[in-house]
């Protein structure tokens, strides 16, 4: 496997982050669990994920590790843009 610890290159890139308005209790649609500290972490998204979308995002979490504070798409996915976790959480973070 390999880790989707990615933050630090691509720390300009505004389409990681989303708007902030997309970071609300009606944008979440799933969890992923950071292998660092097992804290689960929200996946938003603006619009709802489509099924084939649904399918995207399963696959692409059981082939990446996430660590809090990296993104959970790699830049080059066609789900970038789309669906986002919070880059400032880190595993000191409460949940």
């Amino acid at each position: 496997m390999t880790a989707c610890n990615v933050e630090l290159m691509f720390a300009g890139d505004e389409s990681l982050y989303g708007d902030a308005s997309v970071y609300t209790a009606q944008n979440c649609h799933a969890l992923v669990q950071c292998v660092d500290c097992i804290k689960p972490r929200i996946i938003y998204s603006k619009s709802k994920l489509t099924e084939r979308q649904k399918v995207q995002l399963a696959l692409t979490l059981s082939e990446y590790e996430y660590t809090c504070g990296s993104p959970v798409i790699p830049p080059a996915h066609t789900l970038s843009g789309k669906v986002f976790t919070r880059l400032s959480l880190t595993c000191e973070s409460i949940i």
